[in-house]
């Protein structure tokens, strides 16, 4: 019960910023409730609160809207879609590395499938980034891995 109470009010304050830094965009699974990506999500949330000491986290639904703004506005960003041949498919499109530069990304970690076949444009619109992107097909297990482990280290490398 009680963590279902601090979830809620995790989910309610620290991912829902109207000027956020700090992305993860996902599939939306009907075997999967939202609440489970969100609070999967708890750790990066207060990792990036601690880091830019105020609320800069968003977690949403990965759409060809939510997945531009983190392309466009975003310093670190977790994409959880499905992929292939370099391209991600949020829920309702597909979206591939524009022209559109992002010189303000530090960080992004694409745990789609085979959006490491582009990874040369990928690094081009994201200049100043790690790119971390698989050539092959990825599992859910290594993505939930980075974001209950990896991602909290990366932001504050940051």
């Amino acid at each position: 019960m009680l963590l279902v109470i601090v979830s809620t009010i995790a989910v309610n304050f620290f991912m829902s910023s109207d000027k956020p830094k700090v992305f993860f965009v996902y599939t939306q699974k009907e075997i999967i409730p939202d609440l489970a990506f969100k609070i999967s999500a708890i750790p990066l949330a207060f990792a990036s609160l601690l880091k830019y000491r105020k609320n800069v986290f968003l977690v949403t639904p990965a759409t060809i809207q939510s997945v531009e703004d983190g392309f466009n506005k975003g310093v670190y960003m977790i994409v959880g879609t499905h992929g292939g041949k370099g391209f991600i498919y949020p829920d309702n499109g597909v979206v591939g590395p524009s022209e559109k530069v992002n010189m303000k990304m530090k960080h992004i970690y694409f745990g789609s499938c085979e959006t490491g076949q582009l990874r040369d444009r990928w690094e081009q619109k994201f200049p100043n980034a790690k790119v971390t992107a698989f050539e092959g097909i990825t599992y859910p297990f290594s993505g939930w891995k980075y974001l209950f482990l990896d991602s909290v280290s990366d932001i504050f490398s940051l």
